[in-house]
């Protein structure tokens, strides 16, 4: 049940930041690395407070 409650909450993190993520898209940023700068400039965490990396919007992208 823990295992399951992690991933739904992943999963509406993720549904919440793509929006953000396409509007950065959509300026015309479109690697992983320019994505992750461009949510830490705007003073988005991850769900767990950190910084964004490459890594992390791709896990991200990966979920929605």
């Amino acid at each position: 049940a823990g295992n399951k409650s992690l991933q739904a909450k992943a999963s509406l993190f993720a549904e919440n930041t793509r929006p953000i993520i396409e509007s950065i898209q959509q300026s015309g940023i479109e690697t992983l690395q320019g994505i992750a700068n461009a949510l830490n400039t705007r003073g988005i965490r991850t769900p767990r407070g950190a910084r964004w990396y490459a890594a992390s919007v791709s896990q991200v992208l990966s979920r929605t």
